[in-house]
């Protein structure tokens, strides 16, 4: 979708889910929704979409760093999230504990990287079946790009990966900003006990973006 040539101008803009205490109440995430508005892109105009991407970058640095909730059992007590602690990270575990449980995936317990990609473009457009890495993927059509050296992604796309070991399942990322070669982003169920929001950064270029022994298969688009 994206060539360097259009899309290195992006310097600033911007797998399959669990929250940490404090006793203050804060802004936490909006609930997940049960409903997709739309599985297809409409013809949006250029502006607007520059901003809805803007956008998508500003919710996934807000979730980043706004306290979350989550819990450590089913039917446990709702939990606060501490953003930073460790830093670059907001662990929505307590503990060492990796759960599963948050307000992304409506502490359901299940891997939950897609769900925090559907948030983060706030349910619009996503593949159907969204709670599954590997649907970015399979599920948008001519909206999926797969990977190509020369064609970068824009802020608000979703990166995907596949486990080598398993097509079916893999991780997705949100990106933040895209600076030359180097492409930033967002990423839930990753990072600290591999059950925080973190934000990463990777080259482009070679076999793609190096997450663990997966491979990157491309990225999802909005528009």
């Amino acid at each position: 979708m994206f060539s360097t040539p259009l899309h290195s101008r992006l310097t600033t803009l911007g797998c399959v889910v669990v929250l940490c205490a404090t006793a203050a109440p804060v802004a936490v995430a909006t609930q997940p929704r049960t409903e997709v508005r739309s599985t297809t892109a409409a013809s949006v105009p250029t502006d607007a979409q520059e901003d809805e991407r803007t956008a998508i970058a500003e919710r996934a640095r807000d979730a980043l760093t706004t306290p979350l909730e989550f819990r450590l059992y089913a039917d446990g007590e709702t939990l606060l999230s501490r953003p930073g602690e460790p830093e670059g990270n907001n662990y929505l575990g307590q503990g060492g504990s990796n759960a599963d449980r948050n307000t992304y995936n409506d502490f359901n317990g299940l891997a939950w990287c897609g769900y925090f990609a559907a948030a983060m473009w706030d349910y619009e457009g996503v593949p159907e079946h969204y709670r599954g890495s590997q649907s970015w993927r399979t599920g948008l059509g001519e909206r999926f790009h797969a990977y190509a050296p020369d064609v970068l992604p824009q802020v608000g796309d979703v990166l995907v990966w596949t486990n080598q070991d398993n097509a079916g399942q893999g991780h997705v990322g949100v990106v933040v900003q895209v600076s030359g070669t180097s492409v930033t982003t967002i990423e839930g169920n990753t990072g600290h006990n591999s059950d925080s929001v973190t934000e990463r950064m990777y080259e482009w270029g070679g076999a793609g973006p190096v997450h663990g022994d997966k491979l990157f298969r491309g990225f999802a688009s909005r528009f």
